[in-house]
């Protein structure tokens, strides 16, 4: 490779933008299921009545220990993710993916086309939960504070989770060929 080749290269780590894509997915979907969780216990705490029935001090020590093991579920859930994140990531992007020169042949290409279809899956997902809510779930919610942070709650989880199967499929078909062209400029520049 000349010098002048070298001056232009660019480097970009294609794979941690594939691994970041999963965990932020992933933290969404953790913090979703706390809030569909919370809300139900609020709504369930709320039409039984058991809040207007117990004194002040035993409601707010209830939230206290509520809220302190909303917390330990939460950092349980974070030491699952810590234990299978490697997993993930390797399901999502493979093995031998990393460091590559932005300015190669396609790769801009590539990553556009990436991010393009994650971003009209995003919002393919946010507006096919916007119809299923505004059809369907404002009639269940009926007014209620907690349903509605809970369907709030459900709708995160679903948008997450599809976007992961979409970081899924479209990051393991990106590395593929991220990495066929990078071997297709290796064979040019030898001969």
């Amino acid at each position: 490779m000349t010098e002048e080749k070298k001056a232009q290269i660019i480097p970009f780590n294609l794979g941690r933008v594939f691994k970041n894509s999963t965990t932020i997915t992933f933290i969404l979907e953790i913090f979703s299921i706390i809030i569909v969780l919370g809300s139900l216990v609020s709504y369930i705490l709320n039409t039984t009545g058991i809040i207007t029935a117990i004194d002040f001090d035993t409601a707010i020590l209830l939230l206290l220990i509520g809220g302190g093991l909303t917390l330990f579920i939460f950092l349980l859930a974070i030491g699952a993710f810590m234990r299978f994140h490697a997993k993930i990531q390797n399901f999502v992007i493979g093995k031998g993916i990393g460091i590559v020169d932005i300015n190669g042949k396609n790769v801009r290409t590539v990553l556009a086309l990436y991010g393009g279809g994650i971003f009209f899956m995003f919002a393919a997902a946010i507006y096919s939960y916007y119809i299923i809510y505004k059809n369907f779930i404002i009639a269940i919610t009926a007014g209620s504070l907690s349903l509605t942070f809970m369907f709030l709650g459900f709708g995160i989880l679903y948008v997450s989770v599809l976007i992961q199967i979409v970081i899924a499929i479209v990051g393991r078909t990106a590395s593929r060929i991220v990495e066929e062209i990078l071997q297709e400029e290796a064979d040019s520049v030898e001969k």
